[in-house]
């Protein structure tokens, strides 16, 4: 048993590393987005890693979730940006449990909710599927009303102003891609949706933190050739956090 704490916690410590030399880029202004990118790119290939051990008798269809190691990258790449600020990691305050919040002095400056993918809520930020729902709702054949999954969500992303104290200036969500929410067919584009997400969400579109201006990437496809088309809105939230 104590090998396998030991081999989680030098995953961990590779992780960090990799945070360390994402924050150094940051602060020397370069590109940092992309390993990101690639980042979770391995760590959906890592989730696969039991495939190695199927044959005619096992097979495995169950792969663990990446989101708790990509927040952990995430938050690590904050707390070594900032030496004087506390970076939470899924802390509980009143019943609110933000993703990633940030402290400088015992006051919140920022609260960062992460989503590796967006399949399960993709009204919310493309009203075209919103009409579709929502046309299936009337229709009868679904009772999934797209309003009050949409409503949902913008209360859990405006409750922080409450528990923290702070504008919704403060509280942003951060994406990798459009992935599971544009299809290929649609002529829909990245302005659309930031303009769907800011209608939905009620902040502005420039707190939405799209990692990837293809629309689609799919980083858990393990040969994926995509061009990865990073933006550079993660750089500028880490800088801007100094700013708050």
């Amino acid at each position: 048993m104590a090998d396998i704490i030991k081999m989680k916690r030098q995953f961990y410590s590779e992780l960090d590393n990799q945070a360390k030399g994402v924050a150094a880029r940051i602060r020397k202004r370069l590109p940092a987005t992309p390993l990101l990118l690639e980042s979770i790119h391995s760590l959906y290939r890592c989730a696969k890693t039991e495939r190695a051990f199927q044959n005619e008798r096992f097979e495995c269809a169950y792969h663990n979730p990446v989101t708790s190691e990509f927040e952990f990258l995430v938050s690590r790449i904050i707390y070594h940006s900032y030496p004087g600020m506390k970076v939470y990691l899924r802390r509980q305050v009143s019943k609110t449990v933000p993703d990633v919040r940030v402290e400088r002095g015992d006051k919140t400056i920022a609260i960062l909710e992460m989503k590796t993918k967006a399949g399960w809520m993709q009204p919310f930020f493309s009203s075209e599927r919103e009409r579709k729902d929502l046309k299936r709702l009337e229709e009868g054949k679904s009772d999934k009303d797209p309003r009050k999954q949409i409503q949902s969500i913008r209360d859990q992303l405006l409750k922080h102003t409450a528990a923290f104290g702070i504008g919704k200036d403060r509280i942003f969500m951060l994406l990798p891609t459009f992935t599971l929410v544009h299809r290929k067919r649609s002529g829909r584009t990245m302005k659309d949706y930031l303009a769907d997400f800011e209608r939905n969400s009620t902040l502005s579109r420039a707190n939405l933190i799209i990692m990837s201006n293809n629309l689609t990437l799919d980083l858990g496809v393990e040969n994926d050739q995509a061009e990865l088309m990073a933006t550079d809105r993660f750089e500028r939230f880490v800088r801007g956090l100094g700013q708050m």
